[in-house]
């Protein structure tokens, strides 16, 4: 005979091993959008510095987050960037003399500079140029990619 107030057999699903796992993959994803991003807001930065404006502007942006789209999981030392990354955001404090110092203080102050393409034939400006066609005709394959693009629609740019 069974007794009838053993409860036992049924989880809470308050479980420190999934507990643990559930914080690997918070951690994880978070690493993973902020390198993409970061990837993407470097790209604007180029792109602007190809062409004659001094500021980045939110049509750059959101053109730089399709093209990572694109070029995010084949970016070479991939896997060590976002090691960097998840370290500087989950792992000890970074010391302020060994904060990421290789961004430019542009001093542009409120530039309110409206996008503009630019003149420039180089491979990554090309590529912004004309990424609008390609984000068109593009269906995402997956889940993430198919979160990603419902975002990135749904970022509203005056030009």
């Amino acid at each position: 005979m069974t007794d009838k107030n053993d409860y036992t057999f049924m989880k809470t699903g308050f479980d420190l091993v999934e507990s643990n796992n559930d914080r690997t993959t918070q951690e994880n994803i978070v690493t993973s959008l902020v390198t993409y991003t970061e990837y993407a807001l470097r790209t604007a930065a180029t792109y602007v510095s190809h062409g004659t404006r001094k500021s980045v502007t939110a049509e750059d942006i959101k053109r730089a987050l399709i093209l990572e789209v694109f070029l995010f999981n084949n970016r070479p030392g991939l896997l060590e960037k976002a090691e960097e990354v998840k370290k500087a955001l989950f792992g000890a404090d970074v010391p302020e003399d060994e904060e990421d110092d290789d961004h430019e203080s542009g001093g542009g102050g409120d530039i309110d500079e409206p996008f503009s393409p630019n003149d420039c034939e180089c491979a990554l400006c090309s590529a912004i140029g004309g990424i609008y066609d390609r984000w068109g005709a593009w269906e995402p394959a997956n889940a993430l990619e198919a979160l990603l693009k419902r975002h990135i629609d749904g970022i509203g740019v005056d030009n």
